[in-house]
């Protein structure tokens, strides 16, 4: 089961999420699961993480292709679940949203982190449409 989320950082260092299961609006990742996803930011970028930046992570309880990390369950309790991250050996704390989501506190993660680069995007949506920006400067 595959759970794929935009994360965005807040002004006060915080990333959070939305989501439609149970109506989710700016659900936190913090405890320093926000620590993390910077590292992730900041290698993917090259440069920190900064207010309104966005990450694109995909979970998956199952091991798939090109997942970046692995989860590792390393203890629980009424207000959340700690993970080890298996690249970079930091602790990630998730809240029971999971639980809810899952159905589970999953014994394991795969997770693919992306840096959501807006000019990258903004390129790759013009070149799917058909317009190349580059045309002006072609000859006829």
């Amino acid at each position: 089961m595959k759970l794929f989320l935009t994360t965005y950082k807040l002004s006060d260092g915080l990333w959070a999420f939305d989501h439609d299961h149970q109506n989710t609006v700016e659900e936190l990742l913090c405890n320093g699961t926000e620590k993390v996803i910077d590292e992730y930011f900041k290698m993917d970028m090259n440069r920190p993480a900064k207010a309104g930046d966005q990450m694109y992570i995909t979970l998956d309880t199952e091991e798939f292709d090109d997942y970046d990390t692995g989860l590792e369950f390393q203890n629980t309790d009424d207000h959340g679940t700690v993970y080890l991250d298996t690249s970079i050996y930091e602790f990630v704390w998730l809240c029971p949203w999971l639980q809810g989501y899952f159905g589970e506190k999953p014994k394991n993660l795969y997770v693919k982190i992306d840096a959501v680069n807006p000019g990258k995007e903004n390129f790759q949506k013009t070149m799917r449409t058909g317009t190349n920006p580059l045309n002006k400067y072609l000859k006829r």
